[in-house]
């Protein structure tokens, strides 16, 4: 039953969520948007876009963070106060959306300065309960305290009971997840005084009163307060609430073996799930209606619901993913515009110092007319005007030098703008380049070899596979561990090549002993497969490179020829010294390839792979980061294959000078 406790807390939060799948929210959105479509730049946009964006805010996070990006740059060209203030807390709600807590925190704090200046005590003292929330989900307890107690500090002095109340039972789950329930449940009582006493959503305290007595497992009090809540989500149509006092009712029930009561609890909570359209809450309901079938006994109804369980999991898992990709390619959008605006700043300011320079050219042009105006008055007026004249001249030559050298510095100011500028593209492109090759990575599937070992488990705990069962499935659990294994060690070699450039340190040593150390380590998985792994290196071979490198090279080209060998195979390793270099042979009478193959995984930009002799799935990144990690110490590869004989992998490495 601890699922059960872990949800403790989320079932006191999920009834606070807006669900926004009805045709009413569709048929609002539309109408503002429709609105926006005509407002001119003011601050009635202002307020459409921040109208806008509470009906985003819980639906899709990225619209949201879109709408209140352009109502704080409008917002600031206006010089609105308030919407500026308005559009930090939003911006503040959006990061924290999406998962970036400390954008999150900045943008509240930004939003606590506006407010300052505007004097507005109810939404500074908002703004610190939010930050308190965004300390608490991340369990820094401490300082969730300090907001809080600011925000309860300040509603308190101007009176605001509702505002008092919301931060109560704040304090109250913080106080319940430090264990403190005694605590929690006084901090819920005075949220109760304070919440009747307004009108507020009283339905949520008291719920929250009843988890902390189901934590404290005293269930006829905890019933009362779930029977209050229940009649105050139906008099307001919470579903929500109901969801989460459904939820309760079964973890009471399943606790004093009241089994059946507890399925029927869970699944109305899944129907009122379904009802909303909330995927997380009906995924959880399922595993908890398999938790309760297991301790019920009935091994088979539990086995099956936890399969759906981990359809259901899987399907919301990929989701997530998406969500996540599509937030990482918006903020990188972020960034990339950003580096366009200091350019485009570059750029204004290169071209007032352009005008400024052609400015100076023209007024260096009059001081010549001038000059040579004077030197002809002068030659005309000589014996009259000599010491005026020479004066004048002296004074012009000044003022000439002064204008040459300010136009040199204006000059040496726009050759360095060029070389800033040209820094910013390089810096953009290697940007672009690395977030592709970052998406490239993301796309590679981690989640299947942990699903199937997660699904391993489950069968193992459900007691119904046979001994012959239990060999096959340690045997499937061993090859996914190993390859998982192997994917994720090239995996961090090849990040820290590409984002941070591996540092080569290249010295003298013996290449026959890193080809025993890889043979030694891969025996077993050649033994498994009933492939020879034969050592023909049988001198000292001593070469000029980056040990560990090699290393990682030898390795995986060996484990590839294991992957792609047949039962009774043969994979060999040799080598021969040739024009001070040294050549190494890795052979395998394996399955072969053919060359459109080969074209593909020797192409360094893009990963390829195909599946082994027994099904083992590859990702490509190994040989991507031999031809790397060959290329970085001065060396080469070949490969010669034909499909059905095998491959022979050609290494060439620079040899120790004798």
């Amino acid at each position: 039953m601890r699922r059960f406790i872990f949800l403790l807390f989320f079932l006191t939060q999920i009834h606070t969520i807006g669900y926004c799948q009805s045709a009413e929210y569709k048929k609002e959105t539309d109408s503002i948007e429709g609105i926006l479509k005509t407002l001119p730049a003011d601050t009635n946009r202002v307020n459409a876009l921040s109208s806008l964006f509470s009906q985003y805010r819980r639906s899709d996070f990225l619209k949201a963070l879109e709408i209140a990006e352009e109502e704080l740059e409008l917002s600031r060209k206006l010089h609105f106060l308030s919407g500026e203030a308005r559009a930090y807390r939003h911006l503040g709600v959006s990061y924290y959306s999406i998962g970036d807590k400390n954008q999150a925190v900045a943008f509240y704090m930004e939003a606590i300065k506006q407010y300052g200046k505007l004097k507005d005590s109810y939404y500074v003292a908002a703004c610190h309960n939010n930050i308190g929330l965004v300390y608490l989900d991340e369990r820094n307890y401490n300082e969730a305290w300090k907001y809080f107690n600011k925000a309860y500090s300040i509603w308190k002095t101007f009176t605001n009971q509702e505002g008092m109340a919301i931060v109560l039972n704040n304090m109250a789950d913080l106080s319940g997840l430090q264990g403190k329930d005694s605590l929690a449940l006084i901090y819920n009582l005075k949220a109760l005084v304070v919440a009747k006493q307004v009108g507020a959503n009283v339905g949520a305290v008291w719920f929250s009163i009843a988890g902390v007595y189901i934590k404290k497992k005293e269930y006829p009090a905890a019933r009362r307060y779930l029977d209050s809540a229940f009649t105050y989500s139906r008099e307001k149509n919470d579903i929500g609430l109901q969801l989460s006092v459904q939820l309760a009712l079964g973890k009471i029930y399943s606790d004093e073996n009241a089994y059946e009561n507890a399925i029927g609890a869970i699944k109305k909570a899944k129907i009122l799930a379904v009802q909303i359209g909330d995927q997380f809450s009906e995924t959880e309901t399922i595993a908890l209606l398999a938790d309760v079938h297991a301790s019920k006994g009935d091994f088979h109804s539990a086995y099956k619901l936890q399969r759906e369980f981990n359809d259901k999991q899987d399907s919301l898992h990929k989701r997530s993913n998406t969500m996540r990709i599509e937030q990482l390619v918006y903020v990188h959008e972020l960034e990339r515009k950003n580096l366009q605006s200091q350019a485009l700043l570059k750029n204004k300011k290169l071209k007032e110092a352009q005008i400024m320079i052609y400015q100076a050219t023209i007024q260096r042009q009059y001081a010549w007319g001038a000059l040579i105006g004077i030197a002809l008055l002068a030659f005309v007026m000589l014996s009259v005007f000599y010491f005026r004249s020479y004066t004048r001249e002296r004074k012009d030559m000044d003022l000439l030098k002064m204008k040459n050298q300010e136009i040199e510095l204006r000059n040496e100011e726009i050759r360095n703008g060029n070389l800033e500028i040209k820094a910013q593209q390089e810096s953009l492109a290697i940007l672009n380049a690395k977030q592709n090759k970052l998406f490239s990575i993301i796309a590679h599937d981690l989640r299947s070899p942990l699903n199937s070992v997660k699904s391993i488990v489950v069968l193992f705990r459900s007691n119904l596979i046979t001994g012959e069962q239990t060999e096959q499935l340690l045997e499937r659990l061993l090859n996914t561990l190993n390859h998982t294994s192997e994917f994720l060690e090239n995996l961090l070699y090849w990040a820290q090549n590409q984002m941070q450039g591996t540092e080569v340190s290249k010295q003298v040593f013996d290449l026959n002993k890193v080809i025993m150390k890889s043979i030694n380590l891969l025996r077993e998985q050649a033994d498994a497969k009933q492939i020879i792994l034969k050592n023909n290196v049988t001198e000292s071979c001593e070469i000029f490179a980056d040990a560990e490198m090699i290393n990682v090279v030898i390795r995986n080209l060996i484990s590839n020829a294991i992957k792609f060998s047949r039962v009774h195979d043969t994979v060999s390793v040799s080598a021969a010294r040739e024009a001070g270099d040294v050549r190494v042979y890795i052979e395998d009478t394996g399955v072969g390839m053919s060359d459109e193959v080969i074209k593909k995984i020797m192409r360094n930009h893009e990963f390829y792979s195909t599946r082994g002799t027994k099904n083992e799935k590859g990702t490509g990144i190994g040989i991507n980061l031999c031809m790397e990690f060959l290329k970085k110490n001065g060396g080469t590869l070949e490969v010669k294959s034909k499909p059905g004989t095998g491959s022979i992998f050609m290494l060439t490495l620079p040899g120790a000078v004798v």
